[in-house]
């Protein structure tokens, strides 16, 4: 009987170590990433230009010149501020790959995405095995299950730049602070001083709630080197001073100011902030309130396991950015769910740091398994919906550019209604109206070269 069991022990051992071997193996870690780097290329091939890309094709709203060179763009960032809003990085990016093309941001935008996620990765896996398959693809699960619109924030080009291209520098300048917050030794050569300016440059002025709650963590971050008795670095000092004047900056541009008076909110104050309020309230109970539960919940164990431990202090950081980055949404008027990608995002981390520590492997893995098993499905079903996407707008363009070519200045022609928030037109409202002054449909024509161009009379 001893003998069996010993048998039995001994082929479970091989079989784990087998299964260690492919979930941490180099090998397999660099084919997930470029499988998830194939898929997403695809699918931003797959993605055509909608809503305000067609508008960033032009210097200034009376669509009288297109962007055709840097200097272009430069002016039209001045005029930005007193139009649009602040967020000037992006947008510059924006009209930069409108002008360049298309093909050439599919690319980068996946190189982007690549980075985004190996980001988070290392955040949550401080201090572990350099390569763990599992972590890195439940971090893309995670991402493709959690981010309300996926499609407005990863896939659509106006929206990437702004949100998936935003929080991207804001985890790169974070992950200086926290590199740092475990080694010491790290950056220590006078150029990381530049590094940590360009980056806080870039992380301050992308985002108004993400980028706030960056200045509020990288903040936290020197208040810990205080506590720990740290020496605070001139490239953490710097970078974080480079970081906030750039979101006061964003902050304060005169079109913020104008934007806000578009909306129609209740004339008292209270009420007024009450409602925007409650609509953070709503956001964080529709999409994020288990994670937000599961975050506490780790918390507890962690500290009941080992008090106030580091990694307990990290994930606290980083839980504290996210309700910074949700609830400073109460100081604007309208609440997109897009905005809620770096919230989501800090989220995420929060839970990974300390879920990569619980030792209960067995509950970890199979929440593991779990998200990758329906982002698996999710894979195959945003595929379909992507692509039915693509043809419909391609046959549409074909038809518009061949009526042109006709002679035919003034064209009408039918809606398309993505299928799910893997779409990039998701969640944007009708992209046409029967109104040719609206503004999708002036932006629209203007881009073919067209008189006007509306959806068919009567179409729903």
């Amino acid at each position: 009987m001893d003998i069996i069991k010993g048998g039995k022990k001994m082929k479970n051992k091989i079989r784990i170590e087998k299964i260690n071997k492919i979930c941490f193996s180099k090998k397999i870690f660099l084919i997930s990433i470029l499988l998830v780097g194939g898929i997403f290329l695809i699918w931003n091939i797959w993605t055509p230009l909608v809503a305000d890309d067609f508008a960033y094709a032009f210097v200034d709203q009376s669509m009288s010149k297109r962007v055709g060179s840097i200097g272009d763009i430069l002016y039209s960032m001045w005029l930005h501020t007193h139009e649009t809003n602040g967020r000037l990085i992006p947008h510059a990016f924006v009209e930069l790959f409108i002008w360049w093309g298309k093909g050439f941001f599919n690319i980068v935008n996946t190189i982007v995405y690549i980075v985004f996620g190996m980001l988070i990765y290392r955040f949550m896996n401080q201090g572990k095995k350099k390569y763990n398959v599992l972590l890195y693809l439940g971090v893309q699960a995670s991402l493709l299950l959690l981010f309300p619109v996926y499609g407005q924030t990863m896939l659509w080009l106006d929206g990437a730049c702004n949100y998936l291209w935003g929080i991207t520098f804001i985890l790169a300048f974070l992950s200086l602070y926290f590199k740092f917050y475990f080694n010491q030794e790290l950056f220590r050569k006078k150029y990381w001083i530049v590094i940590s300016i360009l980056l806080g440059f870039f992380a301050g002025g992308v985002s108004e709630n993400s980028s706030a709650a960056c200045v509020a963590g990288t903040f936290l971050f020197l208040v810990l080197y205080k506590i720990k008795k740290i020496r605070i670095p001139k490239w953490a000092l710097c970078g974080w001073i480079m970081n906030l004047l750039c979101w006061i900056g964003l902050i304060c541009s005169p079109a913020n100011f104008l934007r806000k008076q578009s909306f129609n909110e209740a004339e008292g104050i209270l009420e007024k902030w009450l409602n925007r309020f409650q609509t953070c309230n709503e956001h964080l109970y529709k999409y994020v309130l288990i994670l937000l539960v599961l975050a506490l919940v780790l918390l507890v164990l962690e500290y009941s396991r080992h008090g106030i431990s580091e990694y307990f202090v990290i994930s606290l950081l980083f839980l504290i950015m996210f309700f910074g980055a949700h609830y400073s949404m109460i100081m604007v008027p309208f609440y997109p769910e897009r905005a809620m990608t770096g919230a989501i995002t800090f989220l995420m981390i929060s839970i990974g740091i300390l879920l990569q520590r619980t030792e209960n492997y067995s509950f970890r893995n199979c929440i593991g398994a779990i998200v990758i098993f329906f982002a698996t499905l999710m894979t195959v079903i945003a595929s379909g919906d992507i692509l039915v996407y693509h043809r419909q707008t391609k046959w549409r363009e074909e038809k518009i550019i061949q009526e042109k070519n006709e002679g035919n200045t003034e064209i009408s022609t039918y809606l398309i209604t993505p299928r799910s928030k893997y779409c990039a037109g998701y969640g944007l409202g009708e992209e046409l109206s029967e109104d040719k002054e609206y503004w999708k449909n002036k932006y629209m024509a203007s881009y073919y070269e067209l008189d006007s161009i509306v959806k068919q009379s009567g179409e729903e």
